[in-house]
Formats: structure tokens, sequence, C-alpha cells
């Protein structure tokens, strides 16, 4: 296997998880003999998608994201439809993207991956044009996450703590979704388009979503009562939500979402505000991914 050189991107005020994080991975990259260098991304008001485009040569062969699904979004906006891979060190609280890719969570064995892994072709999907490679969305999951970004309290027991307020009083919405042309109205608790099957932490919304295939999964989740809450919960973390009443799944190229009121939507976990019209489509195999070589994943690039 030709020797791999790397770009690490690394933003050192993200408040990553791991104390002394950039110079372990230093470490453990000189250790295996790897070619690297560190992009770091200190100001705010820095677009960190042109930094690394800025940064981008002949000399690199993958670019790391060295953080969580919001930061693996960012790198992503920056290597779609480029000849360059992208690798994961997976820093976040959610990980849903590296978890779906069967990338470790263990920082030597996810750099063993970007050594020894295999690169593969993975799609890339646009919410009004805004990129995402995992899951997007709308509904009770995307007000929550407005409500958390907001808020002055972090952590996971505020986020539970603002979920349980909010579930008591969030009024489910109408939505007509146009299917590759089909048109059909529903009434959800929570709608997520998925290219990956998880929101993150093993929340499996989208059991049978693959990242290769060309088409987009929907998972509509109607509304409910709170004592089939903890049902729903344990289904997302078994991988049957598609089997409960309480669910409804979708398969499209195309999707238009159109709601009353713009509000809240989610891309990659990163909470935004948009119109009354979602327009989402899939562009197949968009952007080269390095995964465990023992992973499921078709490789169909070769080095």
């Amino acid at each position: 296997m030709p020797k791999r050189n790397i770009l690490y991107v690394v933003n050192p005020k993200a408040g990553v998880k791991k104390k002394n994080l950039f110079r372990d991975i230093e470490a453990i990259s000189k250790q295996k003999g790897l070619n690297y260098r560190m992009l770091v991304w200190e100001r705010a008001d820095q677009d960190i998608v042109s930094l690394v485009k800025e940064n981008l040569d002949d000399s690199i062969d993958i670019v790391v994201a060295i953080g969580g699904d919001g930061m693996v979004n960012r790198i992503a906006q920056a290597l779609v439809n480029t000849k360059f891979s992208m690798g994961i060190i997976p820093m976040g609280s959610g990980n849903g993207l590296a978890r779906f890719l069967q990338i470790p969570l263990s920082l030597e064995k996810s750099i063993d991956v970007l050594l020894n892994g295999k690169i593969v072709q993975v799609d890339t999907c646009e919410i009004n044009n805004q990129l995402f490679m995992a899951t997007a969305g709308a509904g009770f999951d995307a007000h929550v996450g407005k409500l958390f970004a907001n808020s002055t309290k972090r952590g996971f027991f505020s986020y539970v703590k603002i979920t349980l307020k909010q579930f008591k009083v969030y009024e489910p919405k109408e939505y007509e979704l146009v299917l590759d042309g089909k048109s059909l109205k529903i009434v959800a608790f929570s709608l997520t388009i998925a290219n990956a099957n998880q929101w993150g932490n093993n929340a499996v919304i989208a059991p049978e979503a693959d990242i290769q295939d060309g088409i987009m999964e929907i998972t509509v989740l109607k509304p409910f009562k709170m004592w089939n809450a903890p049902n729903i919960a344990l289904r997302l973390f078994n991988k049957t939500i598609h089997l409960t009443k309480h669910s409804e799944t979708f398969k499209a190229r195309e999707i238009l979402i159109t709601r009353s009121d713009g509000g809240a939507v989610h891309y990659d976990g990163e909470p935004d505000e948009m119109g009354t019209e979602l327009r989402i489509k899939i562009n197949p195999l968009t952007i080269n991914m390095v995964v465990p070589d023992r992973s499921n994943f078709k490789s169909i690039v070769s080095e």
C-alpha cells in the first residue's frame, strides 16, 4: 500500500474531550511512521472550509477531521467532488457518522484506520444547498437542538431536561412531502432524512440506510404518548425503530418538504433555521472516505 500523507485539521478551542489530545496524535503518528502535518483552526472569524481548501495540494492524500459530526460536516464541504480522501478521528459527543462507518472511537485505533484502512466512495446529501453526511431533519429533535444550542447550560443532563420539558408542550406539525414526484401529507413528531443510519451515540433512526446506494431513507415518527417513549427509545438502540407502529419509512432520491411555518432544522447535529420549503437531494458517491479494511463498505477506489 502506498504511503499516505495526512493533513490533520484541529480546533484547539473546540473543547475536545481528551486532555493532551493533539500531543497524543503527534506521538502516535510518529510512532506509526505517518507523514503528517497539522492545520490549526484558531480564529472564530476564519471560515474553516476555505482554510482547508487553501491548504490542499499534491503532498496530501487524506484530510482528517478531529472532532464530532459538526467538524466532519465542515471538512466534507471542502473535500466533496475532489480527489482527496477524508478520515475521521472521532472526538465528539455523538460521533454518528464515525460509528456508522465502523471507525473506532479509540484514538490509536482510529489512526490505525488512516494507515491501513480502505478508501471507499460514499454519498453526500444537501438540504437547501447545505451539505450533510449523516442525517438532517425537522420536528421535535430539531426544536430541542435549537433550544439546547441557545442554552447557557451544556452537557447530557441539560439536554435531557430540555427534552422532557419540551415533550409536554411540543405540538406535532403537518408536512407535505414530495418524494421523487409523489406527494403525500403527514403529521409528524419528527422527520429525519438519513444517508447514514443514526443520529449519534448508536441511536439508529434509519436501520436500513446505505451510504453507497444513492437513495435517502426518510423516517417519520408519528405523534405518540409519553408512555410510549421508553419503547421508542429502546427501538432506537436495538435498531428496530422501523418496526414500530409509531414510525413510517420512505425512500427517495429527491425530496421536497413543505411546512406551514419556517423554523428549526438540523443537519449532522448542527441546529439551524430554514424556511417553509426544504429541498433535499442526494449526490451519489461524491466523497472518498477512509474506513476500516474489514468493514462491509464496497471498496471502489483503487490507490
